[in-house]
């Protein structure tokens, strides 16, 4: 099952494996990225009205809608209900299980707004800037550490990230577009 998230605020739940939609939801603001829990039955998207929405996939409902200014990107981490939130010039996780406004971390350090962000193994998170950077955070060890940085003088934002901590000791385990 994947969720498809639209300029209108829609959410398109559809089965791959079938080509059956399954349902609907609608929401304010349109879709700036999608992700689920891998423990429970829910998701967060954010939005373009600056909002993060909580939706309950077994029920089909919305079940809190939290405002982050400028949230970019949001992004759960494996098995747990903690989310990390992209926005303005910092990367936050917070959470969801005491209330989706409980800060556990907080990092800085972009140039502009960080494009992606991605749990990288059990403890870290990689997050992308518009300039071109790649930062590596370690949250159990509490510092950060650039993995690239563009020295174009026009650098592009990246688009994509693909890693996998699996087998890190036997090839680079991060890709970027």
């Amino acid at each position: 099952v994947v969720g498809i998230g639209l300029e209108d605020g829609r959410i398109v739940f559809h089965n791959l494996k079938i080509d059956k939609t399954l349902f609907i939801c609608s929401q304010d603001g349109a879709v700036k990225s999608i992700s689920f829990r891998t423990d429970g039955p829910a998701e967060a998207v954010s939005t373009s009205s600056g909002y993060v929405n909580f939706w309950d996939l077994e029920k089909r409902s919305l079940k809190a809608s939290v405002k982050y200014d400028n949230a970019a990107h949001v992004q759960w981490f494996p098995r747990e209900p903690k989310l990390i939130v992209s926005r303005s010039n910092e990367v936050t996780i917070y959470d969801e299980e005491i209330s989706p406004n409980t800060i556990l971390k907080h990092y800085s350090g972009h140039s502009e707004p960080p494009t992606l962000v991605i749990s990288y193994g059990e403890t870290a998170i990689l997050s992308a800037g518009k300039r071109g950077e790649i930062f590596f955070w370690d949250l159990f060890h509490n510092y950060r550490m650039y993995l690239m940085r563009s020295n174009l003088l026009e650098p592009e934002p990246v688009s994509c990230i693909a890693a996998n901590s699996l087998r890190e000791k036997y090839w680079s385990s991060v890709a970027v577009c």
